[in-house]
């Protein structure tokens, strides 16, 4: 799975908030300064910046693209959209989150 599809994937899934969440609350109780836990919290925030302004039916075709893992021309065939329109609706947030990637995996 490519870097921006398993951000995209664990986000919808809510995996990424629960587990920084989870790792956030173990280091405050047993005093850690994990820069990966704010590295993570810094991810989660801005791919909520992606994510929220779009309306829920970009989220739902998203979704269905990256959680039930269905291709372009199944999505559109099982929402009564084009293929183009399915594209469309969903190229910039998905572009921006490719860049959200390269910049959380850098090294």
């Amino acid at each position: 799975m490519t870097k921006h599809k398993f951000l995209i994937r664990f986000y919808l899934l809510g995996i990424l908030e629960e587990s920084t969440s989870r790792a956030e609350k173990f280091g405050e109780r047993f005093g850690s300064n994990d820069t990966n836990i704010k590295k993570n919290r810094r991810t989660i925030d801005k791919l909520d910046d992606i994510f929220n302004p779009l309306t829920e039916q970009v989220r739902d075709l998203i979704r269905l693209r990256f959680v039930d893992e269905l291709e372009i021309e199944d999505i559109a065939e099982q929402t009564g959209l084009t293929y183009n329109k399915v594209y469309n609706l969903c190229e910039d947030p998905i572009r921006a989150v490719k860049k959200l990637a390269k910049e959380h995996y850098k090294k």
